[in-house]
């Protein structure tokens, strides 16, 4: 079965390597080089995971994800969101109080984030 995934990242280089990384999975991954972009995306389609940078212009990782959350919330639907972060001052703990599913710090261990996509997209969380 095809899944829907959405990354959101401002770094073009970001996307282009999640899309290699994830080239493999039965996925078809959208990408937006935005918060807004992706919260505009995600209005208009139904996605089976989320993967979003922190640090990001305008918005950012956290307000984005407020907002898909709220729009998930009218929809009466869940969307998992996996945050990517080179922030590591506050903890996981910390960075799941913002509604994070999961939390991933770069640089990016590849063979845990398809562990990570693997498990929200195919086993269940």
């Amino acid at each position: 079965m095809n899944k829907r995934v959405l990354a959101i990242d401002d770094e073009r280089m970001n996307l282009l390597i999640l899309k290699n990384v994830l080239k493999n999975f039965d996925l078809t991954l959208i990408t937006a080089e935005s918060g807004k972009l992706g919260i505009d995306y995600h209005r208009e389609n139904k996605f089976d995971l989320i993967l979003t940078d922190y640090n990001m212009p305008s918005l950012n990782g956290v307000q984005t994800s407020s907002i898909i959350r709220e729009n998930d919330k009218s929809k009466n639907m869940y969307t998992p969101i996996i945050l990517i972060t080179a922030i590591e001052t506050k903890s996981i703990l910390e960075w799941k109080e913002y509604s994070f599913d999961e939390v991933l710090f770069k640089p990016i261990d590849i063979d845990l984030l398809k562990a990570v996509v693997k498990q929200y997209l195919y086993e269940g969380n």
